[in-house]
């Protein structure tokens, strides 16, 4: 995050929402530190994203697709759920700080899971 602070112009991160805030607020000190506006860095959030219309489904695809890892686990490196839970997520990490997130959708389901996510997600953050 010292290098971020001193000389980019955007940072991507991984992490669950404890994580992302843990960093924003590291990087925010830095930032400090150098003299730098904290705002003038692009924050974005890199995941994993499964939408499902039922939470369980939702969350054994991710399971699947991260090899059984542990939920703890799992939420550094996904959001996951119902399009209504995957927008909470996604306006929780929006309030912390990050300004764009980068997903990678579902593997075996990609084509519909890009048609879903910009029917039932992007719409809610024009």
């Amino acid at each position: 995050m010292k290098i971020v602070a001193k000389f980019a112009d955007a940072c991507n991160l991984i992490g669950s929402l404890e994580t992302i805030k843990r960093k924003l607020t590291v990087l925010r000190e830095h930032c400090e530190t150098v003299g730098r506006d904290y705002d003038s860095i692009l924050k974005t959030k890199l995941c994993t994203l499964i939408i499902n219309d039922d939470a369980n489904t939702a969350k054994k695809r991710v399971q699947d697709i991260l090899n059984g890892m542990p939920e703890e686990q799992i939420r550094e490196f996904a959001i996951y759920g119902t399009h209504e839970e995957v927008c909470r997520q996604i306006e929780l990490f929006e309030r912390a700080g990050i300004e764009y997130i980068i997903v990678n959708l579902e593997p075996s389901n990609e084509v519909d899971s890009l048609e879903r996510f910009a029917k039932e997600i992007i719409q809610n953050f024009k």
